[in-house]
């Protein structure tokens, strides 16, 4: 038995087919397969990626139309309707897994104590919302308090650089005036 190219996930084992060469042949991955590759790829580890890794996590609950929980338009289904309660406790259930497993295991204790995914990203907000402003406030000012040294303009040019890289990942764009404003601003006088 061969096994095509790629590598399975134990998701993608719900979804294999026996082909007529008796080949195991990968069909389209169920849904929120993509959690797995996020979770590697943006998890949450505090003020410095909260508004990319917000993003990501809308667009992933959105894609597995879970979004509504987290927003708090879906209320909880009388306990007489079984199906919809059924329902309901899984895309949950599911909704808390994607929150839970995109955020770095230090942060858990933080969300362990509620009981919705509303109630998790809620408290992921105001943990890290607030203080990103804090955050942005204080790189403009770094930015624009910055004056060329002596060690030349090539390490200013890096450091506004990722300066400017910095305040981008907290969602603050500064345009290219803005940033000629900021190297016009500190070049020496004489």
């Amino acid at each position: 038995m061969k096994i095509q190219e790629g590598k399975p996930s134990s998701l993608q084992e719900e979804s294999k087919t026996m082909t007529s060469q008796n080949s195991i042949k990968y069909m389209s991955p169920p849904k929120y397969t993509s959690m797995y590759f996020y979770k590697e790829s943006n998890t949450l580890v505090g003020t410095t990626n909260f508004l990319a890794w917000k993003k990501m996590t809308d667009l992933l609950l959105k894609e597995n139309e879970l979004l509504d929980l987290i927003k708090g338009n879906i209320t909880i289904p009388a306990k007489e309707q079984t199906q919809a309660l059924a329902k309901y406790n899984t895309d949950e259930t599911r909704a808390q897994r994607i929150l839970i497993e995109s955020i770095k295991n230090s942060l858990i204790p933080y969300v362990s104590k509620f009981e919705t995914s509303k109630e998790i990203c809620d408290k992921l907000i105001e943990l890290f919302s607030i203080s990103t402003a804090g955050e942005v406030i204080s790189l403009r000012n770094d930015l624009y308090k910055m004056k060329i040294s002596k060690e030349g303009i090539a390490p200013y040019f890096m450091k506004i650089s990722k300066m400017r890289d910095q305040l981008q990942e907290l969602g603050e764009v500064m345009s290219d005036r803005e940033m000629t404003i900021v190297v016009l601003n500190a070049l020496p006088k004489d």
